[in-house]
């Protein structure tokens, strides 16, 4: 490029159309030492990424007073605190990534932890989410009413502090990364600027799953490898059902009858952990399991 020629191309059209964020995102995504060819598709990847924190922020702090904003309650329930141990394994993987000056892997394992966790946590816990907004007296939204998980109030305020801690994280993970979203969405419920809060501490989310978690549910709650297995295989069970309900081409809140699970028997245990909140996402009358050698799922709707 020559200023005296004219031939000059700036990146201001693609700030207008996709963001500063998203650029941004797009330019970080490549391995230090190596080529980074222009892909407006990455930053539309960048866009969506912003635009997902935004909505999952908005889902975690909403609906509740400003005073059960801060960090408090236990986290009792088993997934919860599988989700937070699980993240602060991320936090580490992605400390070590930036002090080895690999800023692209430090980002490649929050973005791919962060996915997982909207497609699946989150999706499994908006029951005690909702019931959390009801214990607080706000009406919760449309969906506040379903299932039963309004008479948990340990359970709720397990996942509102298992929330906050996530986009608290999940906010300064990805601050270097998605600048202005992280400052918007810190600036909702947080002092200061999102820039000059600490970076996130694997010891002290460790710290939140260590402590007092009060009623423990059952034989199997407090290990944390068993809570471990239970996020996975309820997650994986919850795949199946949205899957079966896509192929019949019916909403995702549509009732199902019968869920039979196969799988081995230390994975079938683990389920039991996460079986209420399984029900709730996935609108499951009755869960059935059955041992087995391979993980398996089968799915009957509700008729009608």
């Amino acid at each position: 490029m020559s200023k005296s020629k004219g031939n000059v191309v700036t990146p201001m059209h693609l700030l207008q159309e996709y963001g500063a964020d998203a650029a941004r995102y797009w330019a970080a995504s490549g391995r230090p030492g190596t080529d980074t060819a222009f892909d407006p598709q990455q930053m539309k990847v960048g866009r969506k990424l912003a635009v997902k924190l935004l909505n999952a922020s908005k889902f975690a702090l909403a609906e509740l007073p400003q005073a059960d904003r801060s960090e408090i309650g236990q986290l009792t329930h088993p997934l919860d605190r599988a989700l937070i141990a699980r993240l602060a394994a991320v936090v580490q993987d992605a400390t070590q990534s930036f002090e080895d000056y690999d800023y692209a892997r430090a980002l490649e394992r929050a973005e791919t932890f962060f996915w997982w966790f909207c497609d699946y946590y989150l999706e499994l816990v908006k029951g005690r989410r909702y019931g959390a907004a009801a214990n607080s007296g706000s009406d919760g939204g449309e969906d506040s009413g379903s299932g039963g998980s309004t008479g948990d109030p340990d359970g709720a305020a397990s996942v509102s502090r298992a929330l906050r801690l996530s986009v608290s994280t999940f906010q300064r993970l990805f601050a270097p990364f998605l600048p202005f979203v992280c400052e918007e969405v810190w600036s909702w419920w947080q002092q200061g600027s999102v820039h000059r809060a600490q970076w996130p501490d694997a010891g002290e989310l460790l710290a939140a799953v260590g402590g007092d978690g009060g009623d423990r549910e059952g034989d199997l709650a407090g290990d944390p490898a068993r809570e471990a297995v239970a996020l996975d295989v309820t997650a994986d069970v919850l795949r199946e059902v949205r899957k079966a309900k896509s192929q019949a081409q019916v909403k995702m809140r549509a009732p199902v009858k019968r869920v039979i699970v196969h799988d081995t028997p230390e994975r079938l245990r683990a389920l039991e952990l996460g079986a209420d909140d399984l029900r709730e996402a996935g609108s499951i009358a009755l869960i059935e399991t059955e041992e087995a050698e391979e993980f398996s799922v089968e799915v009957e709707l509700a008729e009608g």
